[in-house]
């Protein structure tokens, strides 16, 4: 790929874009003729699954690093947004929190080590010990992300 990050960099653009929303001050602000609204946006619940399908495509092309940050920038640039009030809640809105929350939830942005199987005796033992600490500090990266970002704002969004 020649950009490996454009699927992370553009995720948040495309979830308001997908869903015809341009109430963010930053997202899916770019001039566009009715034509091609028509012809690009994915909105309203007959395409909730090809939207699904292409926000599963586009994490499944990110790092794991990229999902983690990705996950902190769904939190603060969307649900923060709504809980503070910065972005008007209406149908557009809720549409593109639904989707978020779907992608938050989902096993696609998910982290996880992949533990390996090898044959050899004691270089299998060094991968398996280094996955088994892979995977714990992932999970203790991830737990913290989700203590300090992510529970704050779900409770600001119940309010």
């Amino acid at each position: 790929m020649k950009e490996p990050t454009l699927f992370y960099s553009h995720f948040v653009e495309c979830l308001f874009h997908f869903n015809a929303v341009s109430d963010h001050t930053i997202y899916n602000r770019f001039p566009q003729r009715d034509k091609e609204v028509e012809l690009f946006t994915l909105a309203g619940s007959a395409n909730k699954s090809r939207r699904e399908s292409l926000y599963a495509l586009m994490l499944q092309h990110c790092s794991e690093v990229e999902r983690i940050q990705l996950t902190q920038r769904l939190c603060q640039e969307v649900l923060a947004a709504v809980a503070d009030g910065s972005l008007p809640f209406n149908d557009g809105v809720r549409a593109v929190l639904t989707d978020t929350l779907g992608v938050l939830s989902g096993a696609d942005i998910k982290v996880s080590a992949k533990a390996s199987s090898g044959e050899d005796g004691d270089e299998d033992a060094r991968m398996v010990a280094a996955s088994k600490a892979k995977s714990a500090l992932v999970s203790k990266i991830v737990r913290k992300n989700v203590v300090e970002h992510i529970v704050p704002i779900v409770i600001g969004l119940k309010g």
